[in-house]
């Protein structure tokens, strides 16, 4: 089943306006400039301040045009007519950028894709994507000491969008100056007009963030915690004192004039013994240069003294050779799995973990092929290697449910499905199964809570239900 992603039409059409706007002061103010005494000076600057005007409506049009598709097997990128296909399984990498585009790239042996995460529903997309794609869990791999700051990539950001503010004042400052001062003088003027006001913008925005209570810089070391916030303000806590590492949905309102704006805000939390959480707000995640979803998981993967051996391995310095040695072995994997030639594959997967431990999650592959050589304890066996190393990965607690349940175990399988559900209430697959788990255990009404949240999801599965012996008594009832 496709599922198509498309990117943000406003800022396909912010960039037509800009370039419209250029195109009009082109067309009248250009010719006036040309015949005036000093044209070609008067030309050359209007042309100078009028080119980052250009590229940023043509970025805006050309990078938000089109959408992205999802299969059963491949990501494709329509844009203009013009299609770029890219199977999951041939992903080898993972690159995410917050500050500055692409977002997300997405590597093969030989080619890649490239997007901006400015997409309709895009949290959905990276999680469906982060499900497909093992790779993904390459992008969630930190080891201590863990700093989070402004880095150079915020500055940048930042930097070009005040040189674009500062360009366009520039514009308008010359031309209220031009005809009174003439060329030279005009420009100066007009300099130090916007020098004047892209200085306070950026004093105003730096004020803001010094006075938001959020942290400016943490510290995360195996055996502590630290915050620091602005004016020489610091907090530390003992890593042993970390009790939970969640995100929470928060309500903000902002009061505008009459005007009362709300938003829902997930910011991450950390709590502690002595009551008092370390909050990183969705804004200042992004700051940091993580979106909240993957901080979070980062900050998981750090403190989960339950993954054992996984989180060891995570801790534990790689070999640069190794990584390479095993992106090899994977690429063969990778040309085996989509042969269906299931045992040569596994066989490299495996080697390719061991050899990089941190490549733990192409385990959920393994136990995808196992599911398909219809082997349900070693796929068991490789989804729990994946949770061990990916705790919310919600797919695969649905996969090892689904091999629990072959395996005669309903009330593993149960547990399976409610974590998977608690991780993501939006997969049909969980409830569906998990209906199955309920009425095995005589749970009549949570298996048809289940299964009518399943159909809900996947109305298409309503007549394989009811020809399923455990599943048609619930129909009635739904």
């Amino acid at each position: 089943m496709n599922k198509v992603y498309h990117f943000s039409v406003s800022f396909r059409n912010t960039g037509l306006l800009i370039l419209a706007l250029m195109g009009v002061l082109c067309l009248f103010v250009l010719p006036f400039a040309i015949f005036s005494p000093q044209g070609l000076w008067v030309a050359m600057a209007f042309a100078l301040a009028l080119l980052p005007f250009v590229l940023l409506g043509g970025y805006f049009f050309v990078r938000h045009s089109g959408e992205i598709i999802l299969t059963d097997d491949a990501i494709t990128l329509s844009r203009f007519g013009r299609e770029k296909r890219v199977s999951y399984l041939d992903v080898i990498a993972v690159r995410q950028d917050y500050h500055l585009p692409p977002n997300l790239v997405l590597s093969t042996a030989d080619t890649s894709l490239k997007f901006s995460r400015l997409v309709y529903d895009w949290p959905e997309l990276d999680a469906a994507l982060r499900r497909r794609i093992a790779a993904f869990g390459q992008t969630d791999q930190a080891t201590f000491p863990l700093v989070l700051g402004f880095g150079i990539k915020f500055f940048a950001t930042n930097g070009l969008l005040l040189a674009v503010l500062f360009a366009f004042i520039e514009l308008l400052a010359f031309g209220a100056f031009y005809e009174r001062y003439g060329v030279w003088r005009a420009l100066g003027m007009a300099a130090v007009v916007s020098g004047s006001l892209v200085g306070l913008t950026w004093a105003a925005a730096v004020l803001a963030t010094l006075l938001s209570g959020q942290p400016i810089r943490c510290v995360f070391t195996a055996d502590s915690v630290e915050a620091r916030y602005a004016f020489g303000k610091r907090r530390s806590w003992a890593a042993r004192d970390i009790q939970a590492i969640h995100m929470e949905e928060h309500q903000s309102a902002v009061q505008s004039g009459y005007v009362k704006v709300e938003r829902l805000l997930h910011p991450v939390i950390i709590t502690f013994k002595d009551g008092q959480p370390l909050i990183i707000n969705p804004d200042r995640a992004r700051d940091f240069g993580y979106t909240p979803e993957r901080l979070n998981a980062v900050l998981r993967r750090l403190y989960a003294v339950r993954l054992g051996q996984a989180a060891a391995a995570l801790q534990t310095p790689q070999s640069p050779r190794n990584q390479a040695q095993a992106n090899k072995l994977i690429q063969q994997a990778s040309q085996f799995h989509k042969r269906k030639q299931y045992e040569q594959a596994i066989a490299l997967y495996k080697e390719a973990i061991e050899l990089f431990p941190p490549y733990a999650s192409y385990w959920f592959l393994i136990g995808d092929m196992y599911f398909e050589m219809k082997q349900p304890e070693p796929a068991a066996q490789a989804y729990r290697q994946t949770v061990e190393f990916v705790p919310e990965h919600d797919q695969a607690w649905s996969s090892l449910g689904r091999c629990l349940l072959l395996l005669g175990q309903p009330e593993k399988a149960a547990s399976a499905f409610d974590r998977s559900i608690e991780i993501a209430a939006d997969q049909p697959e969980a409830f569906y199964y998990g209906a199955m788990a309920q009425a095995r255990l005589n749970n009549q009404i949570k298996a048809s809570a289940y299964l009518e949240h399943a159909l809900a999801l996947q109305p298409a599965w309503k007549e394989a239900a009811r020809q399923d012996p455990l599943l048609a008594s619930l129909m009635q009832k739904v």
